[in-house]
């Protein structure tokens, strides 16, 4: 069974009793809102950009709903009542990276996230050096030089909690 409602602007197929979102449309949307860390960001094989881009994706295909997100090469072998057992009801990030994380409805987490990534798009050189306390606009801007995909969430991590 599958649909399509142009008032979520997702399409949904059940498979194996579990219903698969088709977000492209939604992702498109909010790829418009940050080309220049899509431009930067697909250079390096598309990995930090999709990590990125699903944070802005998730909370306007599921909201005010609890979220569990796992990258998808992942494989837990555990139930989601084991999953929440072992990382609780609060957000949480495996090593502070987007391949596993929970994040609740009503944590506030993605309302900061965009707007701390909305910040850093718009002036990327002042936000490296003021937020994030960088040198060079460039570890933040290129994976390679800072520890692959997950530094730079990391650091953001940090910026958002302080």
């Amino acid at each position: 069974m599958s649909w399509c409602s142009k008032a979520t602007t997702a399409c949904r197929t059940a498979i194996f009793g579990h219903e698969v979102h088709d977000c492209q449309r939604v992702a498109r949307e909010q790829v418009a809102k940050i080309p220049r860390f899509v431009k930067a960001y697909r250079k390096w094989g598309g990995i930090k950009h999709f990590c990125v881009l699903r944070l802005f994706v998730l909370p306007r295909v599921f909201p005010g709903e609890d979220v569990i997100s796992l990258d998808g090469d992942m494989i837990i072998n555990a139930g989601l009542g084991e999953i929440e057992r072992a990382v609780g009801r609060d957000l949480y990030f495996l090593s502070r990276s987007s391949c596993l994380a929970s994040i609740p409805a009503g944590s506030g987490f993605f309302e900061l996230f965009e707007e701390h990534l909305l910040r850093a798009h718009a002036n990327p050189e002042a936000y490296a050096r003021d937020v994030m306390g960088f040198s060079d606009v460039q570890e933040f801007l290129d994976p390679i030089r800072f520890e692959g995909s997950n530094g730079d969430l990391s650091a953001t991590f940090s910026a958002i909690a302080a």
